[in-house]
């Protein structure tokens, strides 16, 4: 499985405008150079953080990427190749699922994203993949066209025209490049794994004596080794039951060695450390969050998330001109899916009355089957409203209630 993985990425990149014969520099100096071989180390390797960026990551994949244009006020979903690829098969190998978790997971994971736009022979896009790499360079031609060269995890190296890469950076700050790496989180890591190892030493050392036998006559040495083996053999033997015994020759001391470990406080704080890093919290983790709670977490987490993911994938799909004529992508997400059935019924309830929604609409937020057709299409509107374009008729008595008695005959 490997070997066939390698080989299909390997004859994209290779067929995929690799440069590998032209002259290049480096461009500018020590910025342009990211690698995860940094102090921070493969931070994904720890559970504890694994868990928090995999809950995020779960999360974003279940965003809905479209491609939109927006003219004379309408928000129009296109559906074209673009579309297609992004909310079905982004490439041959991957679901939009699949996709968007791996991006998230390697955007907290190494900092810098990037996935490859693959081209026909007419420019048009026809697969996106996101490239796992371990370093990576930018460099320049004599042009001054900025590439990127990259150390790819399966032992391949490829120089690709930045151009054609979608560039996500999180921490981006001190450098005009990549973002920072996640070096400040290391502390916290290693000292939960120092607590961890702690635990198990202390439960180790609960269920072990040590001490030393004192023995009140001089012996020699094989002697003294004999009578410690007799004492360990008791001891541990089960028909002693944990019990053993010396006679008047020598006394035994226990050593009381009771290894340092934190407490509930001090592990809470640290936890918290990492849950913080993430912007995270505990019941988020464990999926027992309230609407509130799934709020905050939204805005303060997946929501930047989407805005950011579909500006770069707007400005690196689409030409200015395109843009300019209302082309973008977006990432959507939910926000109303973990709201309790009080606050959906209230959705409806307030937005039905002003018109916003069909019934299809509707009975989507209350996770009950549509209708379809042109019955699912109608739009709910309570009566108690006016259209703004008639309201000043009916102030004006211009426009005479139909249901009522009409004097004039």
């Amino acid at each position: 499985m490997a070997r066939e993985k390698r080989s299909f990425f390997d004859k994209l990149l290779n067929s995929f405008r690799s440069y590998k014969s032209t002259s290049f520099s480096r461009y500018g100096r020590g910025d342009p150079i990211f690698s995860i071989i940094d102090p921070s180390g493969n931070i994904y390797n720890n559970d504890a953080i694994r868990i928090c960026i995999d809950v995020i990551a779960s999360h974003c994949a279940k965003m809905l990427p479209k491609h939109f244009q927006d003219t004379n006020g309408n928000h129009t979903n296109i559906k074209g190749e673009i579309n297609f690829l992004l909310g079905n098969m982004p490439n041959p190998i991957m679901t939009p699922y699949d996709f968007i978790y791996k991006i998230v997971t390697m955007y907290y994971v190494k900092n810098n994203v990037f996935v490859l736009k693959d081209l026909d022979k007419n420019g048009m896009i026809i697969g996106f993949y996101p490239i796992n790499y371990y370093y990576s360079e930018f460099l320049k031609d004599s042009d001054n066209n900025l590439y990127v060269k990259f150390d790819c995890i399966n032992g391949t190296q490829y120089t690709l025209a930045y151009q054609d890469l979608i560039h996500l950076r999180r921490f981006y700050s001190d450098s005009d490049f990549v973002g920072s790496n996640n070096e400040p989180l290391i502390s916290s890591i290693q000292t939960l794994v120092t607590a961890e190892e702690g635990i198990g030493t202390a439960i180790k050392t609960s269920n072990s004596l040590r001490g030393i036998i004192k023995y009140n006559q001089n012996l020699k040495q094989k002697d003294i080794e004999k009578n410690r083996q007799q004492f360990v053999d008791d001891f541990l033997n089960s028909k002693g039951q944990g019990i053993a015994a010396i006679d008047n020759k020598g006394e035994f001391v226990e050593l009381n060695m009771k290894p340092i470990t934190l407490d509930k406080d001090q592990l809470d704080h640290v936890s918290q450390r990492v849950l913080n890093y993430f912007r995270l919290n505990k019941n988020i983790i464990s999926s027992d969050f309230t609407p509130e709670q799934w709020n905050a977490f939204y805005e303060s987490v997946l929501e930047p998330l989407a805005i950011y993911f579909g500006q770069a994938f707007t400005n690196n799909i689409f030409t200015k001109k395109a843009i300019k004529e209302g082309h973008k992508i977006e990432f959507t997400v939910n926000r109303i899916q973990y709201a309790s059935m009080d606050t959906k019924i209230k959705v409806v309830k307030e937005a039905g009355s002003l018109g916003v929604l069909t019934v299809d609409q509707a009975l989507s937020i209350l996770e009950l089957p549509e209708i379809g057709g042109e019955e699912g299409a109608k739009r709910i509107q309570s009566l108690n409203y006016i259209n703004s374009a008639i309201a000043d008729l009916y102030q004006l008595g211009k426009i005479k209630d139909k249901g009522g008695d009409d004097d004039e005959k």
